[in-house]
């Protein structure tokens, strides 16, 4: 039946979803939004006549408020933040009209490279020669680069750091920083290092320079790693310097020979250069493969070192033809060992290149190479034994003992870029042999391949090191022994590289007084204590000559013998009681008055020879 107006007071109709009651019409202002990736909220207006009902709602990251009304009214929708990097949007039903919200990804933040500066030790004096530049750096994408600047210095321009050189990135040289990132990208060539040659920073490498090392990522990030402050005294050297041209560092050789140029030099009276001489020798992987030869000058060299302090310039560059049939494809690296007509010696021009050569079999350069042991290989037994071994460039150098711990553990200390040789045989080699030897780096992952610039030969168990740049700190090696059906047995051995020039390894000379820059009246007392850790018995030293190097030019001046032997118990606190009677003093008088470099040069032992000088500069009144 029909119904009467009144009949429909107080009903409620329902509509079907997205219509409108008879009647009513809809808009919505605006009917669209971009938001940023911050959480955000807006206000859309409706627009109907008066009784008109409508509803509103949310979708996916965006809720709306209120759900429904009824005439003329206001919706307000919130989106939640993007943390994703890209944009989205979602489409809202507002009073049956769609609504479009947008939302911008989130910026990624911006993750400038990190890392540290491990050498050279801030505030280090006496520095002379190459000297190496190192730390790591990682990124949550990749280090680019890392680059040395230092500070001007007068009449450069104030203000404006002047580049130096790019830093090399080494794989497997920091497996400590590898595993303290396991999940950061290049992890495992986090280590970096720039050779720095000092005898060509201005003043000829003599005085205070400022380094600045800086690193940046493939989104052009940059971070100041850190600054070293080094005081350089190469107008006092007792050693050899000199670098080498080819290969660049990091260069590619390939085929057969090669030729690679360098050049030595000593500050006079001193000879570095065979002709006068020295001894030069090239050393790859920490073996010496032979002589440079043709000795002669260069345009450049003789114009920044004078022929009146290095009397060698004019026969200072050389050139080697080497082979690289018997090298591996991959990362070596070179070096020469430099010893004057005085006995300094010195390595320079420490440098990394890559072979790559068509494939070959060569089994010589896969067992220098090492071999990767798998990660649950069961371990010979310890077999702790005294080896034999050397560091440094003297290469004939008398061999010395490194003796096992309570652990079984040999420990050897060196330096950055030192040489490294380690003789593992027993002492009855010939009567158990022939044995057969492999060699492993131990890392937080497992055992690992011998590191770059190392061999071992197989057949006699003689392992050589030349760490380049980026190599520093502590790294444990593994090293098995076979004989026919024998047990393996194993040997450890940590080789400990510390920062270059930090008076860690070897003679150690300190002077306490007078201090740098110093005014003093004649006579005073030249005074310090001197050891040399190397030397297993005593303190390592047993004699101490100073001499007196005027800053006006002239020659030096033989001071004399410092009496040796006085009580120190602070260095005995530090280094071992046997170190205690190291004391050392001399009364100087009779300098012209002036400006001086006195050095103190310690006879050590264990090397027979005087170590480089410990200097201190004054004036003298």
């Amino acid at each position: 039946p029909a119904l009467a107006s009144d009949d429909l007071a107080g009903l409620t109709f329902i509509y079907p979803a997205g219509s409108a009651p008879p009647g009513c019409t809809y808009s919505i202002s605006p009917s669209s939004a971009s938001v940023g990736s911050a959480a955000a909220s807006g206000a859309v207006t409706i627009t109907t006549a008066a009784g008109c009902a409508w509803t509103a709602s949310g979708a996916s990251f965006a809720s709306v408020s209120p759900g429904s009304g009824n005439g003329p009214g206001t919706v307000t929708y919130a989106a939640s933040a993007n943390t994703a990097t890209t944009s989205r949007s979602v489409s809202l039903t507002i009073a049956g009209r769609a609504f479009l919200l947008s939302q911008q990804g989130a910026v990624p933040p911006v993750v400038p490279p990190f890392g540290a500066v491990d050498t050279p030790l801030d505030n280090a004096s006496g520095v002379t020669g190459s000297i190496p530049v190192t730390g790591w750096a990682l990124d949550d994408v990749e280090v680019m680069s890392v680059k040395v600047y230092r500070d001007p210095v007068s009449p450069e321009a104030a203000g404006t750091l002047v580049y130096v050189g790019d830093a090399t990135f080494v794989p497997g040289a920091r497996p400590d920083v590898a595993a303290a990132y396991p999940t950061t990208p290049f992890n495992t060539r986090a280590g970096w290092g720039y050779l720095l040659l000092t005898n060509v920073l201005p003043n000829r490498g003599t005085g205070v320079f400022r380094l600045h090392m800086y690193a940046t990522d493939r989104e052009g990030n940059q971070r100041l790693l850190g600054s070293r402050t080094i005081t350089c005294a190469n107008s006092t050297a007792t050693t050899p310097f000199g670098a080498i041209d080819t290969p660049a560092q990091g260069g590619v050789v390939t085929g057969t020979t090669y030729n690679t140029f360098g050049w030595v030099l000593s500050l006079g009276p001193r000879r570095a250069d065979p002709p006068a001489g020295g001894t030069v020798r090239v050393v790859i992987d920490g073996v010496a493969v032979g002589s440079p030869s043709g000795w002669t000058n260069r345009s450049d060299l003789t114009a920044l070192f004078p022929a009146s302090l290095y009397p060698g310039i004019n026969t200072a560059l050389g050139v080697y033809t080497f082979s690289t049939a018997g090298l591996a494809n991959g990362l070596h690296t070179i070096a020469w060992s430099v010893v004057d007509n005085q006995s300094g010696a010195s390595g320079i021009g420490s440098r990394y290149f890559t072979v790559t050569n068509p494939l070959t079999s060569d089994p010589a350069s896969a067992a220098a190479a090492g071999v990767a042991t798998p990660r649950d290989a069961v371990m010979p037994s310890l077999e702790p034994t005294a080896i034999s071994g050397r560091r440094g460039f003297t290469l004939d150098e008398p061999l010395r003992r490194f003796r096992p711990d309570a652990t079984g553990l040999v420990t050897v200390q060196a330096e950055e870029i030192d040489r490294i040789e380690l003789h593992l045989a027993p002492a009855a080699a010939d009567a158990a042999g022939p044995f057969s030897y492999e060699g492993h780096l131990r890392t937080p992952a497992g055992l690992e391949r011998l590191p770059v610039g190392s061999t071992l030969d197989a057949a006699t168990g003689d392992f050589t090191w030349q760490p380049g740049v980026g190599f520093v700190g502590s790294y444990d090696f593994v090293f098995t022994r076979a004989a026919g059906r024998q047990p393996a047995v194993r040997q450890d051995v940590r080789l400990v590289l510390h920062p270059k020039a930090s008076g860690r390894v070897g003679p150690q000379v300190v002077i306490d007084t007078p201090s740098r820059q110093q005014d003093v009246g004649q006579p005073f007392v030249l005074a310090g204590w001197a050891i040399d850790p190397d030397a297993e018995v005593g303190t390592g030293v047993d004699a101490l000559h100073m001499w007196a190097y005027p800053l006006a030019g002239g020659d030096p001046v033989f001071v004399g013998a410092a009496a040796y032997g006085g009580v120190r118990p602070d260095v005995a606190a530090l280094h071992g009681r046997r170190f205690a009677p190291s004391g050392y003093s001399l009364t100087v008088a009779g300098l012209t008055p002036g400006n001086y470099d006195l050095a103190v040069f310690a006879w050590s032992t264990a090397a027979g020879g005087f170590a480089p000088a410990k200097t201190v500069r004054v004036t003298v009144r």
